[in-house]
Formats: structure tokens, C-alpha cells, sequence
């Protein structure tokens, strides 16, 4: 089960990767919109791998779960991983801006969220990972 953890990570890092490329070369103009079928893809690996290492977790946890339940580590890691869920969602309903319209074309009021969803994602993702590496 540590295995599919483990690639599960990796498929959801890679496609975060993949993601936060598209993003920056939009954002500084290299590319005017993201097409919406590589959007697409992208998000939905994001969400295999987050779906993968929730399903694995939950495997992993179990047989320690009365130990876990009462470990403040394990509780915010799995307030990070809340938070990366409700983001996905969030970033599913802004995705279409990256295929309508150039960034430089956007309002600040149209940017923030775009921002503070990417910034959620960057801080719940590292934070979830460093805790399950170190901390748990």
C-alpha cells in the first residue's frame, strides 16, 4: 500500500508541475490562453493522484487510527488534505479564464482568486507532504 502512496504522489506531482508550468507561462504572457483539453487533463490527473493517496491513506491509517485520531500531526494533515479537495474544486469552477482569456486581459479583481487559489494549493501541498514525511 506504501507503493501506491508513494505513486500516487508522484502522479499528482507531476501533474501539479505540469500545471504550474501552464500557469506561468500564461501568467507571463508566453502563452496567451491554455488550451482546455491539456487544462483538463491536468486537473483530472491532480485529482487521480490526490484520489489515490486519499484511498491508500485511508488503508495505511487504519490499522493505527485509534493512535492517529489523537495525534495533532495527523488531525491538520488531514485538515491540509480537506483543504486540497475544497481547492480542487475551486480551481475546477476558475479553470475556464486560463481558456477564454490572456491573462493581461484579466482585472485585479479577476486575478486575486486565481492567486490565492494557487497559493492554498502551494501551502496545503507542501504542508500535507512534510507533515506525512516528518511527522508521522
Amino acid at each position: 500500500m506504501e507503493a501506491l502512496h508513494l505513486l500516487s504522489l508522484a502522479i499528482a506531482l507531476i501533474a501539479i508541475v505540469i500545471a504550474d508550468r501552464q500557469a506561468f507561462a500564461w501568467m507571463t504572457g508566453k502563452t496567451a490562453k491554455i488550451p482546455r483539453g491539456s487544462l483538463h487533463l491536468v486537473h483530472n490527473a491532480v485529482w487521480i493522484g490526490l484520489g489515490g493517496l486519499i484511498a491508500s491513506g485511508i488503508f495505511l491509517a487504519y490499522p493505527m487510527i485509534n493512535y492517529l485520531i489523537k495525534e495533532p500531526a495527523f488531525i491538520i494533515k488531514m485538515m491540509f488534505v480537506g483543504i486540497l479537495v475544497s481547492n480542487g474544486f475551486l480551481i475546477k469552477s476558475l479553470m475556464y479564464v486560463a481558456y477564454e482569456r490572456a491573462f493581461k486581459d484579466l482585472s485585479l479583481i479577476e486575478r486575486v482568486p486565481l492567486f490565492l487559489s494557487g497559493a492554498i494549493s502551494v501551502i496545503s501541498w507542501v504542508a500535507a507532504a512534510m507533515i506525512g514525511l516528518f511527522f508521522l
